[in-house]
C-alpha cells in the first residue's frame, strides 16, 4: 500500500492529522510497540520542524514536535524520565486535538493499491 495523496484544503485539517499522528506515535511509544529511534525517523526530527515552520504550523504543535526530538536524549541520559516525558507530550497533543473543530471531509487520503 502506498499513500498517493492527502487531500486537505484547510490548514486546520493539516494540523489535525498531524496531531493524530503525534498521538498515535506517542501511544505506540507508551505501549512499547515502536522505539524512540523509529519515531525519530518518522516524525520527531529536525527536518519535520523545518517543514512545519515553512507551512506556518501552530507554535504549540511545533513545540510538541521539537520536544519529541528530545526523547532520544532523555532515553539515553535519564531513561527513567522517558515515560513521564512521553505522557506529558501526549497530554498536550490530546488537549490541542480536543480544542479543534470536527472535520466534515469524507476522504482525506487517497491510497494506491
Amino acid at each position: 500500500m502506498k499513500i498517493e495523496q492527502v487531500n486537505f484544503r484547510k490548514k486546520s485539517s493539516d494540523e489535525k492529522i498531524l496531531l493524530l499522528m503525534i498521538v498515535g506515535a506517542l501511544t505506540a511509544l507508551r505501549e512499547r510497540k515502536v522505539s524512540v529511534d523509529e519515531m525519530s525517523y518518522f516524525l520527531f526530527h529536525p527536518g519535520m520542524i523545518s517543514k512545519l515552520k515553512q507551512k506556518h504550523c501552530r507554535k504549540e504543535i511545533l513545540r510538541i514536535v521539537r520536544e519529541g526530538c528530545e526523547l532520544e536524549d532523555i532515553e539515553d541520559l535519564v531513561p527513567e524520565a522517558l515515560p513521564e516525558a512521553v505522557d506529558e507530550l501526549y497530554r498536550r497533543a490530546m488537549k490541542l486535538l480536543g480544542e479543534m473543530e470536527e472535520e466534515k471531509r469524507h476522504v482525506w487520503v487517497k491510497i494506491k493499491k
